[in-house]
């Protein structure tokens, strides 16, 4: 496909939509990587990092102290380096150890790409929500309605709860020993 048939269909290569596909590519190496117990604590990590950054109540004082006026980039790193920390002391605490039950056992390659764009998804719109509206223009049209728009925001928000109730941990086969007739 030409350059000019892609933009028909909003899809152009440009710095929202590259930034996407990285962070998909980063967290499917590190959902291959780690299994889906480090999943759950990432999900976690990122949950609780959005409620954070959303609610601080400091963010006028930084403001109005360092003379910031675009102070978007500091929500977006802070957010970023709360789920890292996040996720490096759930996997230390005691739901660290409550869901490393599965042993760093891999799933199926369907699961963690599922898991891997979900994670991916929530974090670039939790992500791209920090952003000022006046900054929706320079977004393009697809990775804004993929991403910002309130409906798409929510459905990022659900999906991946909705993923770890639906997706079943696959069944371990017990071969049953025939039973030895106890004698009497």
């Amino acid at each position: 496909m030409t350059m000019q048939q892609l933009s028909q269909y909003g899809i152009l290569p440009t710095w929202d939509l590259g930034l996407v596909v990285f962070l998909f590519i980063l967290i499917l190496f590190y959902e291959i990587s780690s299994g889906k117990s480090r999943f759950l604590l990432t999900l976690l990590s990122t949950y609780f990092s959005f409620v954070i950054v959303y609610f601080f109540p400091f963010w006028r004082w930084f403001e109005e102290a360092f003379g910031l006026k675009e102070f978007f980039y500091l929500k977006i790193l802070f957010f970023g380096g709360l789920v890292f920390l996040f996720t490096l002391l759930l996997s230390r605490s005691i739901l660290g150890s409550f869901f490393s039950f599965a042993k760093r056992k891999i799933g199926h390659f369907f699961q963690t790409l599922l898991f891997s764009i979900l994670q991916t998804g929530l974090l670039a719109s939790m992500g791209f929500s920090f952003l000022p509206e006046e900054y929706y223009g320079d977004i393009s049209p697809l990775v804004f309605k993929i991403l910002l728009e309130d409906f798409s925001r929510f459905l990022w928000i659900l999906l991946p709860i909705a993923a770890l109730v639906v997706v079943k941990k696959k069944k371990e086969k017990i071969f049953d020993e025939p039973r030895k007739k106890r004698f009497r």
